[in-house]
Parts: C-alpha cells; sequence; structure tokens
C-alpha cells in the first residue's frame, strides 16, 4: 500500500475552502460534478460522483482538517476504504490545501494522483479563480 500526498495553493482563506469542501452543492461545483450528499459530523456519511465515491467522516476540525474514508466503485469489493486526510493552511495570499491518501494499492496510485489534479484541484483554481 502507497500513499499520495499533494498540496496546492487557493486565493481564497482555510475557512472558506473548507465549508466549500464540506458544502455538497460547492463541492460538485468546484470538482467534477454530481450529485453529492453529506452528513457533516464525525461518523457521518458522505457521497459524491454520483454514487462513485462514499466513506465517512472520522474527524473533522472547523477550519482546519477534514479526515475522511474513501471509496470508489472502481475498489475491488475485498479491498478496505481508503484514508484521506485534508489539512487547511492560511497563507499571506489565500491558503495551502494538503492532502494525503493513505491504503491505496501500488497499481491504483497513478491513476487516483491523476485524478486528484484533473478532478479537484485543477477544477477548484479556476472555481476560485486562482
Amino acid at each position: 500500500m502507497t500513499t499520495i500526498d499533494l498540496t496546492a495553493d487557493f486565493p481564497i482563506g482555510a475557512e472558506k475552502l473548507y465549508k466549500a469542501w464540506l458544502n455538497p452543492v460547492h463541492l460538485s461545483a468546484m470538482s467534477y460534478g454530481g450529485e453529492a450528499e453529506f452528513d457533516v459530523r464525525e461518523g457521518g456519511r458522505h457521497s459524491s460522483g454520483d454514487g462513485y465515491i462514499e466513506g465517512q467522516f472520522l474527524e473533522l476540525v472547523p477550519g482546519q482538517k477534514i479526515v475522511q474514508t474513501w471509496r470508489t466503485t472502481d475498489f475491488a469489493p475485498d479491498q478496505g476504504d481508503t484514508q484521506v486526510e485534508l489539512t487547511f493552511t492560511d497563507t499571506e495570499n489565500g491558503c495551502t490545501l494538503h492532502l494525503v491518501q493513505t491504503g491505496l494499492p501500488d497499481d491504483q496510485i497513478e491513476s487516483y494522483q491523476s485524478g486528484w489534479f484533473e478532478f479537484y484541484l485543477e477544477p477548484m483554481k479556476r472555481y476560485f479563480g486562482g
């Protein structure tokens, strides 16, 4: 199992990006789209991309950190969930998002790493004008 470790800068504050990530309407608009549903509380479920991604919120630190389990419909039935940790840090010009995903099999790293850029980070930069 391997880890994806990415960072991206955005021209908005950490609190605003944190709240947008947890809002199904904003997440769909700032990523690849599709229906999203969230029960935003520790232990609550999340689903996005018309059910392509699902998981559970493990930790929520307002304005700073989201930790969640994460799996897609591409995962084999016997493949465990991965974990995604998002850390939001204010900077002089906005904020930095640090994304760490653990628990992916080696043969899926390249696909999901490019997917984070293609379907999340780059669209988010366009959405927030960065």
